[in-house]
């Protein structure tokens, strides 16, 4: 977009005239030459178009007229008169001219606004944040113009090497008052060290630890109110750190952990949680005072006096804009880390929960065992009596050894009384055939008794013995019948133990 144009037109007289004419931004207006056709040379005319008309500056033949108007968007470029071969090429100038113009404001307003950032630094003796803030502000400004193509080059470019040139003022500022932060921090961290070795070595010697862990709080609460560099901060941090470990040892032992320690997982997220919470309402707030801002911003650009003003509070309206789209960004990062936070406490709650149905358990089954205990007693008392009856029952076989002698003693005589009819058969004088029959009928009864006689002794073994048999099995039926119980007493008393406690809760 160039301030110059150069064409051929005609004068009031229909004669043939060269035209030049220049905007002049600052001024608001607008120079103009006419060129009669005889003072138009060929070697002019190129000038004119090559040279001039990209911003040299050549010698103007005499005889030219010029004049000046000031631009108008609704007013002729041309003085009166005077017509263009090409009105096309005068009403796009005129258009593109005055965007020159209030571009050439704009920067106006903010070289002037960079001139007074630049005297606030002048007298500066020490680097001051909030003018380093002003002056990036500043720059961001600018740049939101120049995405917006609202400002030319040599514009931007004279705003940006005034800008680096504060910010290396500041720079070469805020290198010296670092200097002077590193070294006070460096005192700072010494004294705070020197301290910690004292209470490290009277921890070493095992004085009492309570009064110990107070001094360290308070230590931990000034370190944290005091400014250090990231790198003594840290060293810092870590003694402190390590000496609370060492108290906590000497308190709770190296395998065991303080009580506020086996519960500081979730107490460390809840507290996270809360100041998250406290943060995103924060921001929230935030967003919304910037909301408002922009819709009282968005209102003014209705009503601005001016292309100028408008053009100001559009860059207002886009600065804005885009500081809340980056805190919107922020807070859907914040909503994230909220959510993770919500599922690790509700995971730590699931796992509390297990932990003490688990622990239920275990004293249901304590207390089942200690009646299972009782009932076992019980049961073996039971066996003992049995094995009692066994005893008994056992005592009962010997006997029958006796019984068995009484037996074998009998079976003598009844022997006996076999062979006797036999011999006297044989010796007894002869008799009459009629004497024979009485003999046989004797020996029948003789052998008849001692046949019902074996029998009887037979029974009362088997009687025995099918008794002694049917205590056995009734023991064993009885041992294994207990076992069997012991095992379902178990599950029964475990679930009616777990069951009451749930109903007293």
């Amino acid at each position: 977009m160039k301030n110059r144009l150069v064409l051929w037109g005609t004068n009031e007289k229909d004669e043939k005239v060269l035209i030049a004419m220049q905007l002049v931004p600052k001024e608001k207006m607008v120079d103009c030459w006419l060129f009669p056709a005889e003072i138009s040379t060929e070697e002019f005319v190129t000038q004119l178009h090559q040279e001039w008309r990209n911003g040299a500056e050549i010698a103007f033949p005499e005889g030219s007229i010029q004049s000046r108007k000031e631009l108008s968007i609704s007013e002729p470029l041309l003085p009166a008169g005077i017509a263009a071969e090409r009105d096309d090429l005068v009403k796009r100038a005129q258009t593109e001219w005055q965007f020159v113009v209030l571009s050439e404001k704009l920067h106006q307003v903010y070289a002037s606004e960079i001139e007074d950032i630049a005297d606030k630094i002048a007298s500066l003796k020490k680097f001051d944040a909030q003018l380093w803030e002003d002056l990036r502000q500043f720059w961001d400004r600018v740049q939101n113009q120049v995405r917006e193509k609202n400002m030319f080059r040599d514009h931007v470019d004279s705003l940006k090497e005034k800008t680096n040139e504060l910010f290396g003022k500041l720079k070469d500022l805020r290198k010296n008052l670092e200097k002077e932060f590193n070294e006070k921090s460096g005192q700072t961290m010494e004294t705070v060290l020197t301290e910690l070795k004292d209470i490290e070595a009277k921890i070493e010697k095992g004085l009492s630890l309570q009064p110990l862990f107070a001094e360290l709080k308070n230590m931990q609460q000034k370190f944290r109110e005091m400014e250090f560099t990231r790198d003594h901060r840290s060293k810092i941090w870590d003694r402190l750190d390590a000496a609370f470990k060492a108290i906590k040892e000497k308190r709770f032992g190296k395998d065991n952990e303080s009580p506020e320690s086996k519960q500081g997982a979730a107490d460390r997220i809840q507290r996270r949680y809360v100041g998250l919470m406290d943060a995103l309402d924060k921001m929230q707030k935030s967003i919304d005072r910037d909301q408002e801002e922009f819709s009282f911003q968005s209102h003014k650009v209705e009503s601005s006096d001016g292309q100028l003003e408008s053009q100001l509070r559009q860059a207002k309206i886009n600065m804005i804009e885009e500081r809340i789209s980056s805190k919107r960004v922020k807070l859907d990062e914040m909503h994230a880390t909220r959510e993770q936070l919500e599922k690790k406490l509700e995971n730590l709650k699931e796992k509390e929960n297990e932990k003490l149905v688990v622990q239920k358990r275990e004293e249901a089954k304590k207390q089942a065992e200690i009646k299972i205990k009782e009932e076992i007693k019980i049961a073996a008392e039971a066996r003992k009596e049995a094995e009692s009856k066994l005893e008994k029952a056992a005592s009962a076989i010997t006997g029958v050894a006796p019984a068995l002698a009484i037996a074998d003693q009998m079976e003598t005589p009844v022997a006996e009384a076999e062979e006797a009819p036999a011999t006297k058969v044989e010796t007894a004088p002869s008799v009459d055939s009629e004497d024979a029959p009485e003999v046989v009928a004797e020996e029948a009864t003789v052998e008849e008794a001692a046949e019902s006689a074996a029998p009887k002794e037979e029974s009362l073994f088997e009687a025995i013995t099918d008794s002694l048999s049917e205590s056995l099995q009734d023991l064993t039926d009885t041992v294994k019948a207990a076992a069997g119980l012991v095992a379902e007493k178990i599950e029964k008393k475990v679930d009616q133990i777990l069951e009451k406690k749930d109903e007293e809760e």
